[in-house]
């Protein structure tokens, strides 16, 4: 009787989850985009996409609540016209962009932020020009002049309250005597708990409460003590990410469509302001607005491109999706979206079932000056970050996670041009996940994980037939894999130690691994079939953090001089390696090929204050700069001296 009941609940679950497949098949058959063309389009195509979403929301909100009556929408845009379709622009000059790892300065050399292609920045909360330190703390952006021995001096501090909405940077870029500092936005509330003009009435609904914009304030610095703010932009939606090449700012935003209870769907188009374009906010242009037939995304994928040298408006272009991360080249940008299928069964039925997840992969390229859409492909499994993709004389690489019998298994894809596969590795490192990935040149490199780190070296030479030469099993995993020399690599990452559960006849029965702390290596490939860990400097124990677990960006080297900065904290005592107060600050090590070597610890007298913990740190010379929650502060490069410091 139970098997009879199981094959009856089989085969309702299997129809219904037939048309979930279908759709599938078919957005994967048609990967010709189509524009959307007009807003009444647009609310045909939106129809069903509203049904699906208002029965799915239907199980979290009463139907009886509603996000607002269309008819108050229109009144309260009064203000809002369609954005016309961008002309072409001057494409960035690629050649032009600045790719030197440490620019020359009068005084000497300054360091850049660590990006993953150079010549393509990324926003950072700290970033110098060889003279001034620009540091982001919270809603306040200070300006800090140093000389050439390491004295500091407070220039300005740059406040980005606006009397009209609440902006809460998160990052900047530094571009000549501009600043462009990215965050997010929120209108203001009045005292009657109302909102404050210019506000509009579609911001507020009762389902999210405020909806927050990406944003960007472009401020001019040419005169150091007196920052102007010259443009304010903003576009509806989560910024997923942003990159610059040159001049040219890149803004990905994420959009949701919430039609719940919205009887004209166009009125559910996200907006953006652009003060170079005039004081009217825009909506996205539909006849710039693409979209594949089939498809039920709920999202819209907003790209918008801003010339920071002049006063053009921004070129705004979107496509119905979403995306989850973004990888930059100097040709292309691709955007990737993880999505997951439920197979077979939903594990909500409890019987089984597995979800088999892939990636659909946007590519935008450089079209008559603009950025726009060209074609997408799909790869296996989802992708860990940014550092897992990269592109290579026109051919596009990613690797990922996915699964295989229940079963995490892993993969490198290699695209073409046309986002078409042409080679793949497959069922890498079965059970295992990527921890960290990294491409050089013809090679690539991958870190998977579940006891020991293998780290896996793959010739990717000829893109048709890509192998996996060497392997490496060592303790512990790297969590980020940094360039070092044409033949080297540096890792990063816990250094843990294999744990097992023998039975009575001495088999194991289980094995886990625990924390032994953070570990930095150095890796030799130079024979691609037997890679070698050439050194390795263990830091600390199972208390001791560092934020280059999570953020590349802090990872400070100078590869001429040989020295490496991290900032590391520790709560606890000594350790077996370090003392306490070595583990508390930017700890300096001499990095060559063969060896690591510990030379120190930047700290101040307030260390154990967790507001006065050093953070980020830049160098200037033969100075580093180092800031924390409360201030700035100078140490020489040889012996790490304290040589000044100011409170913010």
């Amino acid at each position: 009787m139970k098997r009879m009941i199981y094959f009856v609940l089989v085969i309702a679950l299997l129809m219904f989850a037939l048309p979930v497949s279908a759709q599938t098949s078919a957005e994967e058959e048609d990967d010709e985009p189509k524009v959307v063309g007009t807003a009444e389009a647009f609310d045909e195509l939106m129809k069903e996409i509203f049904e699906e979403q208002k029965e799915q929301q239907s199980y979290w909100y009463s139907n009886d609540i509603l996000i607002e009556e269309s008819g108050v929408a229109i009144a309260e845009r009064g203000a809002m016209t369609e954005a016309p379709v961008p002309s072409p622009t001057m494409a960035p000059s690629m050649d032009a962009a600045n790719t030197a790892a440490m620019p020359e300065q009068a005084g000497g050399t300054y360091s850049e932020t660590n990006v993953q292609v150079q010549g393509v920045d990324e926003a950072d909360v700290i970033k110098t020009d060889g003279k001034y330190v620009y540091h982001l703390l919270e809603d306040i952006l200070h300006i800090t002049e140093t000389d050439t021995v390491g004295k500091l001096t407070a220039v300005a501090d740059i406040s980005m309250e606006q009397d009209d909405y609440f902006f809460y940077p998160s990052e900047f870029y530094l571009d000549g005597d501009r600043l462009c500092i990215i965050g997010i936005q929120y209108p203001r509330e009045d005292e009657s708990g109302g909102k404050d003009e210019p506000v509009h009435e579609y911001y507020y609904d009762y389902y999210y409460n405020w909806t927050n914009n990406a944003a960007m304030q472009l401020w001019d610095i040419s005169d150091r003590e007196k920052p102007e703010m010259i443009r304010d932009f903003q576009v509806d939606g989560s910024l997923l990410s942003s990159r610059k090449i040159g001049s040219k700012l890149f803004l990905v935003v994420n959009h949701y469509l919430n039609f719940i209870e919205i009887e004209q769907p166009r009125y559910g188009v996200p907006q953006y302001f652009d003060s170079y374009a005039g004081e009217d906010y825009l909506q996205l242009s539909f006849s710039n607005m693409q979209y594949f037939p089939g498809g039920l995304d709920h999202s819209i994928l907003i790209v918008a491109s801003l010339d920071l040298s002049s006063n053009k408006p921004a070129d705004v272009s979107s496509i119905l999706g979403s995306g989850s991360d973004i990888y930059m080249s100097r040709q292309s940008l691709y955007v990737t979206k993880s999505n997951y299928n439920y197979t077979l069964i939903s594990n909500l039925a409890g019987i089984g079932g597995s979800r088999s997840p892939n990636s659909t992969i946007y590519k935008f390229g450089f079209e008559d000056g603009s950025l726009a859409y060209q074609t997408r492909g799909v790869a296996d499994g989802h992708v860990l970050n940014q550092y897992s993709m990269d592109e290579h004389e026109g051919y596009f690489r990613i690797a990922t996670t996915g699964s295989k019998d229940g079963e995490s298994v892993n993969s490198l894809t290699i695209f073409d041009g046309s986002m078409r596969t042409v080679g793949k590795i497959d069922d890498m490192a079965p059970g295992e996940r990527i921890y960290s990935a990294r491409f050089m040149g013809d090679r690539a490199f991958m870190v998977t994980y579940r006891t020991v780190d293998p780290l896996f070296v793959m010739d990717l030479s000829d893109p048709r037939n890509p192998k996996v030469l060497g392997e490496l099993k060592i303790p512990g995993y790297s969590s980020y894999l940094h360039p070092f020399g044409e033949n080297h690599l540096i890792g990063f990452g816990r250094d843990t130690e294999e744990m097992r559960t023998l039975n009575s006849k001495d088999e194991v029965t289980r094995t886990w691994a625990e924390n032994r702390g953070l570990k930095l290596s150095v890796f030799d490939v130079t024979d691609m079939r037997n890679p070698i860990e050439a050194d390795v400097e263990s830091i600390g124990d199972q208390n001791t953090q560092s934020d280059l677990m999570y953020n590349p960006k802090v990872f400070l080297l100078d590869e001429a001089r040989g020295l490496l900065t991290i900032p590391v904290y520790h709560w606890g005592g000594d350790t077996d390696e370090h003392k306490a107060e070595e583990l508390n600050g930017m700890m300096v090590f001499g990095m060559t090929k063969e060896a690591i070597d510990y030379k120190g610890t930047i700290t101040n007298p307030n260390n154990r204050d967790y507001y006065r913990q050093l953070e980020r740190a830049v160098f200037i010379g033969d100075v580093f700069i180092s800031v924390s929650y409360e201030g700035i502060q100078s140490n020489k490069m040889d012996g790490l001296e304290l040589i000044d410091s100011l409170e913010y």
